[in-house]
């Protein structure tokens, strides 16, 4: 559950926030930051 969470999170605010351009990039970010704060 918690993985399918951060996912939508992260597509739907990466989406969101920045462009195209910046989506996969940002995304791979957002995805290390979530990752760290949940611990695992």
């Amino acid at each position: 559950m918690s993985n399918t969470y951060s996912l939508l999170f992260y597509f739907l605010f990466g989406k969101f926030t920045f462009s195209q351009k910046y989506n996969i990039f940002y995304s791979i970010i957002n995805i290390f930051l979530h990752l760290i704060a949940v611990g695992g």
